[in-house]
């Protein structure tokens, strides 16, 4: 059986920004990472994209 891996990268200065579809729980979810650090989750590609842009406007991290 394959998966179809779906992987999104962005780098902001030292930064990069990763949204990438992973199997939890037997569900596919897309999962929003900080450096390597997962931040946010989301049924949906565009979910996991709009949570980790407002986490990232509201936090100190940017």
């Amino acid at each position: 059986m394959r998966y179809n891996v779906e992987i999104m990268e962005l780098r902001r200065g030292s930064q990069t920004l990763t949204v990438a579809q992973e199997f939890v729980g037997g569900v596919a979810r897309y999962i929003g990472r900080v450096d390597g650090r997962a931040c946010v989750q989301s049924p949906t590609k565009e979910g996991a994209v709009c949570s980790l842009l407002r986490r990232l406007a509201y936090s100190r991290i940017i």
